[in-house]
């Protein structure tokens, strides 16, 4: 409540304001703080659509980023018992269990990491 009427007296001030300012050029009082208050309406909501509009794409641009990232985390994986092949979402934090959407057997999912040593091959131009 506090907001609203702040918000209304800040425009009430600058339509004063500006009607008292262009009545002294003999403009009537009253047309331009009608004027000058449609005029501050119509730019706030402008505004406001325009921040909403960029909310928007940011968010979208968020879930985009989101899918891609998912779907580095998927792999296609057989079932153990029917070969079935589905896609599995790998989560490194979690027991990977899943039900074949054929047979309907529990599976589950084991990661092995290792690790290997690099080996850097030399330009043969250089010898």
């Amino acid at each position: 409540m506090k907001g609203l009427l702040t918000s209304i007296l800040l425009v009430s001030g600058v339509s004063v304001a500006a009607a008292l300012f262009f009545s002294e050029f003999n403009v009537g009082f009253w047309k331009t703080f009608i004027f000058i208050t449609l005029i501050q309406i119509v730019a706030w909501n402008v505004y406001t659509a325009y921040q909403k509009a960029k909310i928007i794409r940011a968010q979208q641009e968020i879930e985009k980023e989101y899918v891609q990232s998912l779907s580095k985390q998927q792999v296609q994986v057989p079932c153990a018992a029917c070969n079935h092949m589905q896609v599995h979402l790998v989560d490194l934090n979690s027991d990977n269990k899943f039900e074949c959407e054929a047979c309907n057997q529990k599976n589950a999912l084991y990661i092995n990491i290792e690790t290997a040593a690099m080996t850097v091959v030399e330009d043969v131009k250089t010898r």
